[in-house]
């Protein structure tokens, strides 16, 4: 007896849904910017959460992140060594030549859904951050 199941087939999106997901995603290449240009030392993950829900309100959208298995945030941050799915703290202040991953997600409610990872690092950081933020040759 097999342990995979065979895959159901899963329709392709329609003419409608695509469009909703691009919506999303002009949403999103609104609002990361304001994200990231927020990500300063001394600022907490939850302070960048917050903004994150406040900006999802002023473009009519909701985050996705609650929506998966209850993810207690609308935004996951994750810092340095953290790998990804980190929950916003208020304890948690970003520093200098932090690395910083966002992963945020949008959907209308309806049948669309998009979700950006983006990782930067605050400040003038460190010569390893900068590295593993260039880009990649082959």
């Amino acid at each position: 007896m097999s342990l995979l199941r065979k895959p159901k087939p899963v329709p392709a999106n329609t003419v409608e849904t695509n469009q909703q997901i691009a919506a999303l995603v002009s949403v999103q290449n609104r609002i990361f910017p304001r994200l990231i240009d927020s990500l300063q030392a001394g600022v907490s993950t939850a302070d960048v959460a917050v903004l994150a829900d406040e900006l999802a309100r002023e473009h009519g959208v909701h985050s996705s992140l609650p929506l998966m298995n209850g993810f207690p945030a609308g935004i996951s941050i994750s810092v340095n060594q953290e790998i990804m799915n980190g929950v916003p703290l208020s304890d948690k202040l970003l520093k200098d030549g932090d690395v910083v991953k966002l992963a945020f997600g949008l959907h209308d409610q309806q049948r669309a859904f998009s979700m950006q990872n983006w990782t930067v690092q605050i400040g003038a950081g460190t010569a390893i951050a900068g590295d593993l933020l260039g880009p990649s040759e082959l």
